[in-house]
């Protein structure tokens, strides 16, 4: 179990942001660049078997390669004792859901500036053979700046047609 002040590997464990079904994920540094970072636990090793955890990091490598500004970046994936991690951009700012919920629906022209980068980092990793899977409003960070970010493309699926890629 991870804790604040932890380290794994070159990243120091902060604060934690949240936690789901696919994991925790917590606000770190990464102590070689000094840089903060998001690091997402994914489950364990001994929870899924080895075809799951080599498709799972082959399309979170695949995912690392949407080059987009609407796009949470990749920057790598950790193993330390059986367990996986990926360590991507830190987004400061609140996801859609949470904006919602204290804000309610926003005007038409914020709703449909948000719609429009949403569909361009979707359209983004299509052009890439890379299919999000779930697309929700706890998945979509806005910025302190007002800017979107599409977070969870490190779990995406490939299409079939470039699994043999």
């Amino acid at each position: 179990m991870a804790a604040v002040g932890q380290n794994l590997g070159p990243y120091k464990l902060l604060a934690k942001l949240g936690a789901g079904a696919m994991g925790e994920v917590w606000k770190a540094r990464d102590e070689r660049l000094g840089r903060l970072v998001a690091l997402k636990t994914l489950p364990s090793t001994r929870l899924v078997n080895d075809e799951q955890r080599s498709l799972m990091l082959r399309e979170a490598r695949a995912a690392a390669a949407v080059p987009h500004e609407n796009v949470v970046t990749l920057y790598d994936i950790y193993s330390e004792d059986g367990e996986d991690f990926l360590v991507m951009e830190l987004v400061e700012g609140q996801n859609l859901s949470e904006l919602l919920a204290e804000h309610g629906r926003r005007p038409t022209k914020e709703a449909l500036d948000l719609l429009v980068e949403i569909t361009h980092a979707l359209a983004s990793a299509h052009e890439r053979g890379i299919l999000h899977r779930d697309v929700k409003a706890a998945n979509v960070m806005v910025k302190d700046d007002g800017a979107v970010k599409v977070l969870d493309f490190g779990l995406a699926k490939l299409r079939e047609s470039d699994l043999d890629a």
